[in-house]
C-alpha cells in the first residue's frame, strides 16, 4: 500500500502467508481481503496503515473469496462455497450478518457493487 502522505509502498498484512484480492473502501480507509493465514481462504479486513487486522469469516475448509465493498462502505459481498456451492454472500462491514443471497443451485461467484 502507498499511504498518501508516503511515496514508498509498504506491506501492510503478515509477511509469510499468502493474501489476496484486495478491495479498498470507498472511503479509502480499509482494505478487505483475503488471507489464508489460518490455513483457509479467509476475508479479513485491516486500515490502510495496517492497524485493525479484522478476521471477518471463519471457517474450517471453505473458502471465502473476492471482497467488494458496498458504495456506502457498510457491507461486504464474497463468494464461498460453505454450503458445498459457490453462492454469493452480503455480510456487514464488521463480519456480522452474513446472508446467501444468491441462494440457487448453481455456482455463482466474483461478486461486484454497481451503484
Amino acid at each position: 500500500v502507498t499511504d498518501p502522505d508516503a511515496s514508498v509502498p509498504h506491506e501492510v498484512t503478515d509477511p509469510g502467508f499468502v493474501h489476496y484480492d484486495p478491495a479498498v473502501s470507498p472511503d479509502g480507509q480499509w482494505i478487505a481481503y483475503v488471507s489464508q493465514l489460518t490455513g483457509s481462504d479467509e476475508i479479513f479486513k485491516i486500515r490502510r496503515n495496517g492497524t485493525g487486522n479484522t478476521r471477518l469469516t471463519d471457517n474450517v475448509w471453505e473458502w471465502d473469496k473476492h471482497p467488494a465493498w458496498s458504495p456506502d462502505g457498510t457491507r461486504i459481498t464474497f463468494w464461498s462455497n460453505r454450503e458445498g456451492r459457490k453462492q454469493i454472500y452480503v455480510m456487514a462491514a464488521d463480519g456480522k450478518d452474513v446472508r446467501n443471497v444468491s441462494a440457487n443451485a448453481f455456482n455463482d461467484w466474483d461478486p461486484e457493487w454497481v451503484r
